[in-house]
């Protein structure tokens, strides 16, 4: 299962950035157009799918951090651009990943014991 996370983490992490170079853009020109800043919502909108990536790495080390930043990523992402045709890939993967991470690390958690 954590090979699946991983897989579905990184995959759902690049269409993110996909996203998140729009919602850059757009906070670009829209901070341009109104004359005021949206500096964080442009770091906010690269950072989450950041997360999504860097938890499908961690899947095989730790995987209860690994689901827990791609839960992050997935409800960040669904908070900052909704749930639409774009965001839709992204989101269904980083959040089937995370289950799949946090399913794993119970099982890894029952397997100690």
């Amino acid at each position: 299962m954590s090979t699946a996370a991983l897989i579905l983490g990184l995959l759902g992490g690049l269409f993110g950035l996909v996203v998140g170079l729009f919602g850059y853009a757009a906070g670009g020109i829209l901070g341009a157009a109104s004359g005021t800043s949206l500096v964080l919502y442009q770091l906010v909108s690269m950072a989450i799918p950041i997360a999504s990536l860097v938890g499908g790495g961690l899947a095989k080390v730790n995987a209860f951090a690994a689901g827990a930043l791609m839960l992050l990523s997935a409800v960040g992402m669904l908070l900052l651009f909704g749930f639409n045709f774009f965001t839709s890939l992204p989101l269904v993967l980083s959040s089937v990943g995370a289950v799949l991470a946090l399913l794993s690390a119970k099982e890894a958690r029952a397997k100690a014991i």
